[in-house]
């Protein structure tokens, strides 16, 4: 992916060609942990530094932020014009409103909401039912919603029966150990699955089997070969963690997906150029099933680069100079079941004052379509 650029652009790269140093790597893989947790004061701390130091990060280590297909939204008001049952009764109805603590949403339809309290309010019946109120409302109509004081992270299923248990019941202490079952029930792609679009399911199918419109469940770009001389480079693995296909307004076929690399530093850079999500096209009618006539998808990007990775260090910096990466990415397959896969192409240059340098990646890609 764009991520991967082995070279810093800004002095030309060749002492990071020439003379790697992997330790450094060798220890970041081992020790990162995919959510740290920290030794806090609850006796302390009111709701907003629940908030701030238990519940926005673990937000933002889900994948969830301001901007972007995978939204936070805080302090989300909720309206009821009038609350009935069977027939309305204009002017007898109750009228409700209430503020769910955060609404999280992914692609534009698929919601779960959260509620905060202070340290020193149980989870309660009383707290469950308000955050249930939240998620069963018209505007949100989730799957899951959660309750957090700080101390204690309860997880509920909406549609499960009144007084039922938890889905997941975890202690502070144990959010790092049980990060990855947090994950798969609120992580972006798996929210996703849970809520499909049914409206943009409708049109001219995008392959045997398939709908107008799909989700990409996971997925990965395993790198086999590159021309920077890097063994770490010729065996990365990139996550493709949530994305679609469909049809753009002119009929063509686009596929939307959203990468994680698997070191902070290259997932840094790509944050930095915004290629975090990435759209490939194709002129093909429909996904090819013919491994001897497959579909070429195609990626372009043309931008200033804002940030360089030393491989040598695994320094993550501003450029010395002003520097251009031209990014040509080409994936390349057919469809098998509910899987596109194939081969990828990846060729970046880099435009800076003294001249150009480039390198190339190729590898296979997979993607699985729900």
């Amino acid at each position: 992916m764009p991520s991967l650029a082995p070279i810093d652009a800004s002095t030309g790269g060749e002492r990071a060609l020439y003379q790697p140093r992997f330790f450094k790597l060798t220890i970041m893989v081992m020790t990162a942990h995919p959510y740290e947790t920290e030794n806090l004061p609850f006796d302390r701390m009111k709701e907003v530094d629940v908030r701030a130091h238990v519940l926005d990060p673990l937000l933002g280590r889900l994948g969830y932020s301001l901007n972007g297909p995978v939204t936070i939204r805080r302090e989300h008001a909720l309206k009821y014009t009038g609350l009935y049952l069977g027939r309305k009764k204009p002017g007898k109805d109750l009228k409700l409103q209430g503020n769910a603590d955060y609404t999280l949403q992914v692609a534009g339809h698929a919601r779960w909401t959260l509620e905060a309290k202070a340290p020193d309010q149980d989870l309660d019946e009383e707290v469950i039912q308000q955050a249930w109120s939240y998620a069963i409302h018209p505007e949100v109509q989730s799957s899951y919603f959660a309750v957090c004081n700080g101390r204690l992270f309860e997880l509920y299923a909406t549609s499960s029966a009144w007084g039922s248990a938890p889905i997941i019941s975890c202690k502070y202490e144990e959010l790092s150990k049980r990060y990855a079952e947090i994950e798969a029930f609120l992580g972006p792609a798996q929210i996703a699955r849970k809520h499909p679009n049914h409206l943009q399911s409708a049109g001219q199918p995008l392959g045997p089997n398939l709908k107008a419109f799909e989700r990409i469940a996971s997925g990965t770009i395993s790198y086999h070969k590159s021309t920077t001389g890097l063994p770490i480079l010729n065996q990365m693995q990139v996550a493709i963690v949530d994305g679609s296909m469909r049809r753009d307004g002119a009929g063509r076929i686009e596929v939307t997906m959203v990468t994680r690399a698997p070191f902070r530093e290259f997932q840094e850079r790509i944050d930095a150029l915004g290629l975090q999500v990435q759209t490939y096209f194709t002129d093909d009618e429909q996904l090819s099933v013919n491994p001897e006539r497959p579909t070429a998808f195609r990626f372009v990007a043309d931008q200033p680069l804002p940030l360089t990775i030393d491989l040598a260090t695994f320094e993550v910096r501003p450029p010395e100079v002003p520097v251009r990466a031209v990014i040509n990415a080409t994936a390349t397959g057919h469809l098998s079941n509910d899987v596109f896969g194939g081969d990828f192409l990846l060729e970046v240059t880099y435009h800076f004052a003294a001249g150009t340098t480039s390198f190339t990646g190729e590898g296979k890609f997979e993607l699985r379509l729900t």
